[in-house]
């Protein structure tokens, strides 16, 4: 069973948990020393803490009893591991560590973009984290698999040469008509404008194009920042 989960931090620090695996007191103690209170929580099995790095938005797929498929294991790094982590109410959530809650989850309902969750059989499990070091050439690999040799080649185009093109001709028509003057303007910078977005419009009509932009969003749709595996611990 797989689940995609998806959430984001402003502190560098995503966590997955269970609410009812939390101490009852866990939502008045995170109001003081969060820390302390983070750290014991998961050194007790109640949630797992990822250091992201950074603030922002992560996504995570969930593996429940079945391992890493094999195209993935090679491309991912262990972050953690335990032993014995406990899913006491059969919903884990994937959120920011400072929306992490017992109760009182009123933060996260106020920016629900910050977590999300999915049901899982309630119990002990082991748990095994990995995060995904090279997305883009794990997309790139898939692409390779799924498209053709001319539409990879129609794609990188797009993406390195005509789109940032397009983006300054567009700019550039825009900045000439309010400084040149609408007759000035037509006569000089829009065919420069119009000669630097066609490409770009052109392009995006045809069928090959499509396909490969098509492929890349499948593609991107299976790539997560972050990989876990859980699996029933021995002894339950």
């Amino acid at each position: 069973m797989t689940h995609d989960l998806d959430g984001g931090t402003e502190t560098a620090a995503m966590i997955l948990f269970d609410p009812e695996s939390l101490p009852d007191d866990y939502d008045e103690r995170t109001r003081g020393d969060a820390a302390a209170v983070v750290a014991e929580a998961a050194e007790r099995g109640g949630l797992f803490l990822i250091d992201a790095g950074a603030g922002g938005l992560y996504d995570l797929r969930l593996m429940v009893g079945e391992g890493l498929p094999d195209d993935v294991a090679t491309l991912v790094r262990p972050v953690g591991e335990v032993g014995r982590f406990r899913v006491a109410g059969g919903r884990l959530h994937f959120a920011g560590v400072e929306y992490g809650f017992r109760r009182d989850d009123s933060r996260l309902a106020k920016r629900p973009n910050m977590g999300s969750s999915c049901e899982v059989p309630p119990g002990t499990y082991r748990l095994q984290a990995y995060r995904m070091d090279d997305p883009e050439g794990f997309i790139e690999d898939r692409l390779r698999e799924r498209t053709s040799p001319l539409a990879l080649r129609l794609d990188a185009i797009m993406r390195r040469w005509l789109l940032p093109i397009g983006s300054l001709g567009a700019i550039a028509g825009v900045v000439g008509l309010v400084t040149l003057g609408w007759r000035e303007w037509r006569v000089t910078a829009l065919p420069v404008s119009l000669a630097m977005v066609l490409p770009a419009a052109v392009l995006s009509f045809t069928r090959t194009y499509r396909d490969a932009r098509e492929a890349r969003r499948r593609v991107a749709a299976e790539c997560a920042d972050y990989w876990a595996v859980l699996e029933p611990a021995e002894g339950g």
